[in-house]
């Protein structure tokens, strides 16, 4: 390429990843952020957010665990996968957790299946935040009163997820 163009391509290919290091998403706690009345409000929180524990993913969605996982693990977090509600009450029976990530939804048992059999076998109550794409209220009250102690819509923002297992490991 004549050099022209080969500066050219190579401006028009950095632009997106200048754009995109400008920008620090919700988890590295962005210096500024937009509130929902449309007015910026500043951060100066601690640039790493920290969480200790294991944890249980149960989500059959590859890129939903993998995001996920991501998120955990970037948080401090040791994650299991599993793909279903048979796996997740195995897992959680071979396995101390500290909190488990529950699909309302999925294949061979689901989340709720899955809460309601670990309700009636623990001897203490692990945290269970369950996750669904269904945002309707009766949805969340089927599946708290399934056992569950928290529920997240999805698609959510990852300082959500962070909100809700501040509270529930609290």
């Amino acid at each position: 390429l004549p050099r022209r163009q080969y500066e050219r391509r190579r401006e028009e290919q950095s632009a997106p990843r200048q754009l995109a290091s400008q920008w620090q998403t919700p988890f590295t706690h962005a210096p500024c952020l937009l509130q929902s009345s449309g007015q910026v409000a500043t951060s100066h929180a601690s640039p790493v957010k920290r969480i200790a524990g294991r944890f249980l993913v149960a989500e059959d969605n590859e890129i939903n665990a993998f995001l996920l996982r991501s998120l955990l693990e970037k948080w401090g977090g040791e994650v299991v996968v599993v793909d279903n509600g048979e796996q997740a009450l195995e897992a959680w029976r071979n396995a101390h957790f500290d909190l488990i990530c529950m699909d309302v939804q999925m294949p061979v048992r689901d989340g709720m299946w899955a809460t309601a059999r670990i309700r009636e076998e623990e001897p203490g109550r692990i945290p269970i935040l369950g996750l669904s794409a269904f945002a309707f209220d009766a949805d969340k009250e089927a599946a708290l009163a399934s056992g569950m102690d928290g529920y997240l819509t999805k698609p959510f923002d990852p300082s959500e997820l962070w909100e809700r297992l501040g509270v529930l490991l609290a």
